[in-house]
């Protein structure tokens, strides 16, 4: 299943943290680079969309066309209303109708916070809780064809 695979692939990456300053953390802009992207140049940009691009890439899963944008992964794979570990949860950032988001992988919830492993969680790959009142949506991502 895609999910584990997500899953396995996002573990091996915690503790990748962006470096502060005018250095880049190697990894990230690999992932950047593997993915083609020559005009990422940071590893202080928002990265959540990269990190999980990254984990689409290498285990054949969809992304959408514009998968830096955290929001636009709302377009792939299919809705979910309970997720399982594994499955893409997106949230928003800011405000409900700011524009900007966050994206990462469902790993389990309380009464009140969803948890996630992803990217640029406070600046490095890890678990994270989120307040579940900023979940935009769940979904569940297939090979892509």
């Amino acid at each position: 299943m895609i999910n584990q695979d997500l899953l396995a692939w996002a573990r091996s990456y915690i503790g990748v943290a962006e470096i502060e300053g005018d250095l880049n953390n190697a990894t990230i802009m690999e992932m950047a680079r593997i993915l083609g992207l020559t005009q990422y140049t940071s590893d202080q940009s928002d990265w959540c969309g990269l990190f999980m691009s990254f984990l689409a890439h290498v285990t054949g899963a969809e992304k959408p066309s514009s998968f830096l944008i955290a929001r636009n992964w709302l377009a792939v794979g299919a809705p979910v209303i309970r997720p399982i570990e594994g499955d893409l949860c997106v949230l928003w950032r800011n405000a409900p109708d700011s524009g900007f988001g966050h994206v990462g992988l469902y790993v389990g919830e309380d009464a009140a916070n969803v948890f996630l492993l992803g990217g640029n969680q406070v600046g490095k790959v890890r678990e994270f809780n989120y307040a579940k009142e900023r979940i935009l949506g769940y979904r569940r991502l297939w090979r892509a064809s």
